[in-house]
């Protein structure tokens, strides 16, 4: 769970939104997620001059968004089979 979410923080102190919105979609899709708990805990416990402090309230500052944005990213395709006789 701790590297999971330490995934998370790296891709988004490196600003890679497309590997964090794969994480988050993976991961923790749902709003009560234990990656989300776990985030919001290190938040709590963490000094707040901290790099990591930073990065994880800044993914809670924006969980809504990814949890959306990774929802709408991943449209599947509808389509039909023709079989031909």
């Amino acid at each position: 769970m701790i590297s999971q979410v330490h995934r998370m923080m790296l891709a988004y102190r490196g600003g890679n939104q497309v590997l964090l919105l794969k994480l988050v979609r993976e991961l923790c899709p749902q709003n009560d997620a234990p990656q989300w708990r776990v985030l919001d805990f290190l938040g709590g416990h963490l000094p707040e001059d901290s790099k990591d402090y930073k990065n994880v309230k800044g993914i809670l500052a924006s969980a809504e968004m990814l949890r959306q944005k990774c929802k709408e990213t991943v449209v599947p395709k509808v389509g039909t089979l023709d079989f031909e006789d």
